[in-house]
């Protein structure tokens, strides 16, 4: 689905180093494009690694195994002010605020919250 609805397949896949890696690379290994490895505590790695590597202008494609607020994504894309993002997860808690406007695909919607 990611691939039908971007108009051109130009991505970089950033992994959040939770849950996220196999289901990153994953994608990472359909689209043939770089990857980045994110953990939560240092976001200011993550801008400085977009512009070293020269991605800031690429679809970029967040990953993580499990989605449950979005607190952390969202707080991602904000803190790094990423532009032309896609949200793609294994699992997606219903209590994730939806309301962002930011495409979220995912495996399946879950009634549960996971803790690591």
């Amino acid at each position: 689905m990611i691939k039908a609805d971007a108009e051109k397949n130009d991505f970089a896949v950033i992994i959040m180093m939770r849950s996220g890696l196999s289901f990153g690379m994953g994608v990472a290994d359909f689209f043939d494009c770089p990857v980045l490895f994110h953990d939560d505590k240092n976001n200011v790695d993550l801008s400085v690694q977009l512009q070293e590597n020269n991605l800031q202008d690429k679809k970029l494609i967040l990953c993580d195994g499990v989605v449950n607020t979005g607190k952390s994504i969202y707080s991602l894309i904000e803190a790094c002010k990423l532009k032309n993002v896609i949200i793609a997860t294994n699992v997606l808690s219903d209590k994730v605020d939806r309301t962002k406007m930011i495409p979220i695909y995912t495996t399946r919607i879950s009634q549960n919250s996971f803790v690591g």
